[in-house]
């Protein structure tokens, strides 16, 4: 591929090998807590597993005591009624992130995040 005359390269990273940053590829629109009119219209068009995962990637981060700017990347899914929840944490000084994936239900992702820190902590 050439980018105004020079060369770049492009590689697909597998979610496999590498996590995207917490919240990364949701479309999202936001609106005011107390604006009910608001809320009745978006909805029927709100993804609820996208939410849960969200919110799960989100209390990582946050017992993380990090953002979506900081070298950790989180991915929930949820399959079959379970969310599964991976991350990897990057730190400076070494080559290989601390790493772990816990799974539950789909609707418990608060704690599926407190024991994925566990896990990579290794408590």
């Amino acid at each position: 591929m050439n980018f105004d005359g020079g060369k770049f390269f492009v590689e697909v990273l597998s979610r496999e090998i590498f996590l995207p940053a917490g919240g990364q590829g949701i479309i999202a629109l936001q609106i005011r807590s107390d604006d009910e009119s608001s809320r009745e219209i978006i909805d029927p068009i709100n993804d609820h597993d996208t939410l849960l995962c969200l919110r799960a990637e989100r209390e990582f981060l946050r017992l993380l005591q990090c953002d979506c700017q900081s070298p950790v990347g989180v991915l929930a899914e949820v399959e079959n009624g379970k969310m599964k929840l991976r991350a990897q944490i990057f730190e400076h000084g070494s080559a290989s992130p601390r790493e772990g994936e816990v799974e539950g239900a789909r609707d418990d992702g608060d704690h599926l995040a407190a024991q994925l820190l566990k896990e990579i902590n290794g408590e």
